[in-house]
């Protein structure tokens, strides 16, 4: 059967919706002929003036991504290697001052033990929040660094805006420590949501409000991105990457770790995906409607990520992609709905039902996201119906919620 594809409506709050950036347009790539390294013929000079020209034409690639992919994909890596440059950076000015050397290793060391006490329960995030606050703050106005382009950790180039608190260069510093904190985030995901999804709850209310403060915001934007970049490179299937798991080439594109020059097992893998998985929605379905600061990653980029990986055809499909659907909608089913609603309720259905039954290898990852549906069928009363006949590739049909 052909895919289901998923379009995109508009959630029902109203929330300040973030637009999607693209990466910033690149000239296409180019492949020069090699020059020979023998004596032409003389009938290969006599050739025709058109044929020589189409000989010596460059051969122009197209660099444009399949449409299921989310903009900014490949942005992210450039945003990536430019940190790692930053990182560089800060400790080539930390040898030439051993007092910011030393404070730097304190903030920084501060950010990773705030983060790794975000847990659940009430008010428990209130104290490690406040210092990673703090920390941040201190590294943007109270401490000098020299100074940098934040364009360079956007998907998309930033002009002044008129008022804004933050609208020139900013502390290499604070960008750096903004980038050790999306790092601790990823890994606090992985290490805790992998293990029971509920626990990356805490840590993307956290993460989320952070990138969203007004302090840290640039140009009136936040600088999420930073943050999306580390996901990016640690699960590409968030943002449409496919790829085959037996080779080479495919499992590197799917985001699977080496450990010592050889692939971590099946299990780690797993494991992280789900931490990732877990991670992407609470960051994602956060409700803004009722607070003035601005969604950093605003819901419509869950359901661009949801239809990416349901609309995979089923050759093309992995175990990565079905785990980390998995882990996205589990315990996060209810605050998409509340944002999505009916629609909601049938990409549930799809991502469900539909997408599971159409693998071509009933495999535990599979079996898993099957299971899941029926899960919450018997436990919180949701019901599917056969959806209606499919109208511009996505059906009408809704399934019944309780």
């Amino acid at each position: 059967a052909a895919p289901a594809v998923v379009a995109q409506p508009q959630p029902p709050q109203a929330a300040p919706v973030v637009t999607q950036p693209v990466a910033a347009p690149q000239a296409p790539q180019t492949i020069q002929p090699t020059p020979s390294t023998t004596q032409a013929q003389p009938v290969a000079q006599k050739q025709a003036p058109a044929a020589a020209a189409a000989q010596t034409a460059p051969i122009t690639i197209s660099s444009e991504p399949p449409p299921y992919i989310l903009p900014g994909a490949q942005r992210y890596l450039e945003i990536h290697q430019n940190l790692k440059r930053l990182r560089h950076f800060i400790i080539d000015n930390g040898k030439k001052d051993p007092g910011l050397r030393k404070k730097t290793g304190e903030m920084r060391r501060e950010i990773r033990k705030s983060v790794g006490q975000l847990t659940s329960g009430k008010g428990a995030t209130t104290i490690p929040k406040g210092k990673i606050h703090s920390v941040l703050l201190e590294s943007l106005r109270g401490l000098q660094s020299p100074p940098v382009d934040p364009n360079m950790v956007t998907v998309t180039p930033r002009a002044p805006v008129e008022g804004a608190v933050n609208n020139g260069e900013l502390p290499a510093l604070f960008i750096y420590l903004m980038n050790i904190f999306a790092k601790a985030v990823v890994a606090q995901f992985i290490d805790e949501a992998g293990v029971t999804t509920k626990a990356a709850e805490p840590i993307g209310v956290v993460a989320v409000s952070i990138f969203a403060n007004k302090d840290f915001v640039w140009r009136n934007e936040s600088l999420i991105d930073i943050l999306m970049c580390k996901m990016r490179v640690s699960c590409p299937v968030l943002f449409g990457l496919r790829g085959n798991e037996k080779t080479e080439e495919g499992r590197a594109r799917l985001g699977w770790k080496k450990d010592g020059g050889q692939w971590v097992s099946d299990q780690v893998h797993n494991t992280r995906m789900t931490g990732l998985g877990a991670g992407y929605a609470a960051i994602a379905l956060r409700d803004f409607s009722k607070t003035q600061m601005k969604n950093p990653w605003s819901p419509s980029n869950y359901w661009r990520t949801l239809a990416s990986i349901v609309d995979t055809p089923p050759e093309e499909a992995s175990n990565t992609q079905y785990t980390v659907l998995k882990a996205m909608i589990e315990n996060s089913e209810q605050r998409f709905l509340q944002f999505y609603g009916d629609v909601g309720r049938h990409a549930m259905f799809v991502a469900l039902v539909v997408f599971p039954a159409r693998a071509l290898e009933q495999t535990v990852a599979v079996k898993a996201l099957a299971v899941l549906g029926d899960k919450l069928r018997r436990d919180v009363g949701l019901q599917f119906k056969q959806p209606t006949p499919r109208i511009g590739g996505f059906s009408t049909g809704r399934p019944v919620w309780g």
